[in-house]
């Protein structure tokens, strides 16, 4: 197995980014925790496992950076830990889900789009029979990702796409 240098520091940087993110945002009831993680992903382009250790890695390092910064002793640190675990725990995996909705959607409003398309009109109830639009995405020669058809150079490396 060949380790890729610049993907494992891309990796290591985008954890300590979103420590830091985690760090200033954890504080806001699960939203600051999505969207840290909605950000990182959009940046990041990663496939789920690594997203999910990216949101793993990023949210301890954001706890340390809140244990050892914000609480210099380490009395205070121990109290703090055992009385947060359960919020951090649950901020770390609102990390790792924004971090998975950032990889796979290019901005917010995509994911409204999806709510609000006929995919999820038989969980409400609709029961019409249309079919959904057909979004025509073209795939880049070069890189390999999606890409609309309205394009004509690659969103990702910048080839011309044909």
């Amino acid at each position: 197995m060949k380790l890729d240098f610049e993907r494992t520091l891309r990796f290591i940087v985008l954890s300590i980014i979103g420590g830091i993110l985690y760090f200033f945002l954890s504080w806001i009831p699960l939203l600051g925790t999505l969207l840290s993680g909605f950000f990182l992903g959009k940046k990041a382009h990663l496939s789920r496992k690594e997203s999910f250790f990216l949101g793993i890695f990023s949210g301890l390092i954001g706890i340390l950076f809140l244990y050892l910064v914000f609480f210099s002793k380490w009395e205070i640190n121990l109290l703090m830990f055992w009385m947060l675990m359960i919020w951090h725990l649950s901020s770390i995996l609102f990390l790792s889900i924004g971090i998975f909705l950032g990889s796979f959607f290019r901005s917010l409003s995509d994911i409204f789009k999806l709510l609000r398309s006929r995919r999820f009109e038989f969980y409400i109830g609709d029961e019409s029979n249309e079919t959904p639009e057909v979004e025509v995405r073209v795939i880049c020669p070069r890189c390999y990702k999606s890409n609309p058809s309205w394009n004509k150079f690659c969103e990702f490396c910048g080839a011309r796409l044909e």
